[in-house]
């Protein structure tokens, strides 16, 4: 993958990443949901967009599979990311995620829920992902072929790590919540969850919306749809995204290129699967302090640094 493309493609697979790095794509701070407005895009964003700590106190435990495919093209070429997650939640604050992210031509493409890893003999540096498991005071996370670690959560970590999982569906329509045409078609139940159903689809012209004042986030400014279709159904008592599909085909500015893109994303809801903590993690791995390492590294041959510094040499 190109320098530019890989650039353009991070831009709108990240956008559910937050932190210091995120390209200026984080959310915006929880709003209020109004069940009453769901067919108005900025109040199904409030309401899909609910922190996942906040749904576990009101609707409990649920498990989910996403399936995201996305293209974009330059010129007569082009390239596709395929995001797949699984995600469980005990309804208590404790949540399993696996979030695998594969170039189609990896030679260790995701196998089918439930083969695990030992189906994969190589690795691909196309093929990346990760795994995380949150229990009460502990947090065991991995690279997509490594060994679990536990180790202390940073601040902030655990709310980003649901979002990797639970936002994706809502980080695409966001992106293109300036077009959504949403149109409520009634009532139905996912999973024994009673629901409201809602078709999308594509507006004539543009939604004049709230511009984002972070200047990382102006590309979207430039995106405009020309096939958007798609449904959700969404938990009738909290406003809750149980499941939904999504496609759409748009384009977006790069310098002085517009670039046309496709994006399929499917959630589908499914009953919570159990998770216990990864019986070979690494416990509690540490390293020396900076300074430690450093005056390792170099020792002989330069003034050693921090309260090292201090001691007498022999």
């Amino acid at each position: 993958m190109s320098r530019g493309l890989l650039t353009c493609t991070l831009l709108l697979v990240a956008c559910h990443r937050p932190g210091d790095e995120d390209l200026g794509l984080a959310r915006a701070p929880e709003r209020r949901v109004s069940l009453d407005q769901l067919t108005e895009a900025p109040a199904l964003l409030a309401a899909i967009g609910q922190p996942g700590a906040t749904l576990d106190e009101r609707i409990g435990a649920r498990g989910f599979d996403v399936a995201r495919t996305l293209e974009v093209t330059v010129g007569t070429s082009g390239d596709r990311i395929d995001d797949v997650v699984h995600f469980d939640s005990d309804g208590k604050g404790g949540f399993s995620l696996v979030h695998d992210l594969d170039h189609p031509q990896s030679v260790a493409l995701t196998p089918p829920r439930g083969e695990g890893d030992a189906t994969r003999d190589k690795v691909d540096p196309r093929a990346q992902g990760m795994a995380a498991v949150s229990l009460p005071g502990r947090l065991f996370v991995r690279a997509r072929f490594g060994r679990f670690v536990e180790r202390r959560p940073e601040p902030g970590e655990l709310d980003r790590l649901r979002e990797l999982g639970e936002q994706l569906l809502a980080d695409d329509l966001a992106l293109l919540a300036p077009w959504l045409l949403i149109t409520d078609q009634g009532e139905g139940s996912v999973e024994g969850r009673h629901a409201r159903r809602l078709t999308l689809g594509r507006r004539s012209s543009r939604l004049s919306m709230p511009r984002d004042e972070d200047p990382r986030r102006g590309w979207r400014e430039s995106v405009e749809v020309g096939e958007l279709h798609g449904e959700l159904s969404i938990d009738a008592n909290t406003g809750a995204l149980l499941a939904g599909q999504l496609e759409a085909r748009f384009s977006f500015k790069r310098g002085s290129d517009r670039l046309p893109a496709h994006v399929v994303t499917v959630q589908t809801a499914r009953q919570p699967s159990l998770f216990v903590p990864p019986p070979d993690a690494l416990v509690n791995p540490h390293r020396p302090r900076p300074t430690v390492e450093r005056n390792q590294l170099l020792e002989g041959l330069a003034p050693m640094a921090g309260t090292q510094s201090a001691r007498p040499t022999q």
